[in-house]
């Protein structure tokens, strides 16, 4: 009898092991979707703040590039239909003009393609 309840009370404290490890592993994945959805929150949140921010910008063909005329006709730092691979040597910035809407667009494939902020 007592080897039974030995066999009895070792399977229940490996259930109780299994149980704590289950546990620890699901707050593991809590943890890093969290952390995943809070970057990607602060991502949309700094392209939303370059939108905002650059919504008087007018480009050389004296157009504002985030005045939307119809939902047919839209600019060109509007048109991002998909994130492309970050092809460059780590300079965030490459060789564009100080104002061109265009090293927006580089920093946020930048940040958005590559793993450096996700």
């Amino acid at each position: 009898l007592s080897i039974l309840e030995a066999l009895v009370a070792t399977v229940i404290v490996g259930i109780g092991f299994v149980a704590v490890f289950q546990m620890v592993n699901y707050s593991a994945v809590s943890i890093n979707t969290s952390a995943e959805r809070t970057k990607t929150n602060f991502l949309i949140d700094m392209i939303a703040e370059d939108l905002i921010v650059e919504q008087d910008f007018v480009d050389g063909e004296g157009s504002k590039l985030h005045a939307i005329d119809s939902f047919s006709d839209t600019r060109l730092i509007l048109n991002i239909t998909r994130c492309e691979d970050y092809e460059g040597d780590g300079d965030m910035y490459p060789a564009l003009p100080t104002t061109s809407p265009d090293r927006k667009v580089a920093k946020w494939k930048h940040l958005i393609a590559t793993n450096n902020a996700i």
